[in-house]
């Protein structure tokens, strides 16, 4: 999927390694119940300037920003979205917001938002809301770059 979604920008090939493989590449990995590997290419970058650089450009063109704000419900007109009850999570303080969009930006919790869109009515009834977000577990590795010149050698 990492190749698929980074396309021609991809940093490398995705490879399913067999055990052997694997070992060659992790000599201090455990052999015992060890199947394979998979090697992937990742990269990294400065997530929160990132989001400051957002952040400016949204308040340049008049975007409000709030911060430590948690979206406890959202406001309709006429069965459309039109703002939200937000709760200060430092002081408490809850505000009621109008506004022309909202944007779900709220990472892993993109779901609960959603749920509480997907239970309002304009007719009384409910909508269904399927989940976007599954909960995945996984490893990553970070190691000291000697540890792959030594194994590049």
């Amino acid at each position: 999927m990492y190749d698929a979604l980074a396309g021609k920008a991809g940093l490398g090939k995705t490879e399913f390694l067999s055990r052997d493989q694997t070992l060659k590449y992790l000599p201090t990995a455990l052999p015992r119940g060890l199947q394979g590997g998979v090697k992937y290419w990742d990269g990294q970058f400065n997530d929160a300037k990132l989001a400051m650089a957002l952040a400016r450009t949204a308040a340049a063109r008049g975007a409000l920003l709030v911060n430590y704000c948690r979206a406890e419900n959202l406001l309709y007109d006429d069965s459309k979205v039109s703002g939200l009850v937000c709760q200060d999570t430092l002081t408490g303080t809850q505000y009621t917001i109008k506004t022309r969009c909202v944007v779900n930006a709220t990472g892993v919790w993109v779901d609960e938002l959603r749920q509480k869109d997907g239970a309002a009515s304009g007719a009384g009834g409910k909508r269904a809301t399927e989940p976007m977000v599954t909960p995945s577990q996984g490893v990553h590795m970070v190691v000291d770059r000697s540890f792959w010149t030594a194994m590049w050698r």
